[in-house]
């Protein structure tokens, strides 16, 4: 299921509240639909993401309007920017304990054209800062390039990224190491309470010893 995809194999965490925003659900081939919304709430983008690990899939519902790409909308004055939803979902839940992360507007450009960050600074002419995580990769290394000489003449201009290839692919590892590491703590708990109990053992036997010693003299 769509929950389960994004949860357990993409290990976000805002699967959840992006159906309650309507700006995710699945169809009827199990796709995950990432809705994309004009500024009058009308749906005029839908990105499609297949849930079969097997056979990995990725378009768009025809008559899509890229420049209307999925976003999560936000109240501060300053936009993230990802080549896709997923990545935007990975970078929250790796950002989920950076306090104000919420208020931020958070913007796929479905790819690494700029067509839907121009559409988004229009409606939202309150933004001043624009965060640049694009890809760790030749093509989002060079579109990151492209847009801040772009803009830098009218937005502060921050970019950041991720320390493997792209942000999924970066909580996904975190996420393993975190799972070898909390098996390892488990494991050095088991062994230390076998310690502790051996060391109880070897003293019970210390003291039976000495009780059956006195016990010559007392009785």
């Amino acid at each position: 299921s769509l929950c389960s995809f994004l949860t357990l194999i993409k290990k976000v965490n805002y699967a959840i509240s992006s159906i309650k925003n309507k700006i995710l659900y699945e169809d009827e081939r199990k796709n995950c639909v990432f809705v994309g919304y004009d500024k009058e709430n009308k749906p005029r983008y839908a990105g499609l993401r297949g849930t079969n690990t097997n056979s990995p899939f990725k378009g768009e519902v025809a008559g899509s309007q890229k420049k209307f790409s999925f976003n999560i909308q936000g109240s501060s004055n300053k936009i993230y920017v990802f080549e896709s939803p997923i990545e935007v979902m990975s970078y929250l839940t790796l950002n989920k304990n950076t306090e104000g992360i919420e208020n931020h507007h958070m913007l796929s450009l479905a790819g690494v054209s700029d067509v839907a960050l121009e559409r988004y600074l229009k409606d939202n002419p309150s933004i001043k800062e624009i965060n640049l995580c694009l890809n760790n990769d030749e093509t989002g290394v060079k579109a990151t390039s492209g847009i801040k000489d772009k803009y830098k003449d009218k937005y502060l201009i921050n970019v950041e990224y991720p320390m493997l290839e792209d942000w999924n692919e970066e909580l996904t590892e975190l996420n393993k190491h975190s799972i070898t590491e909390t098996k390892a703590m488990a494991f050095v708990e088991i062994e230390v309470q076998k310690n502790l109990y051996k060391e109880w053992l070897g003293l019970g036997d210390i003291i039976d010893k000495i009780l059956r010693y006195f016990s010559k003299f007392l009785f």
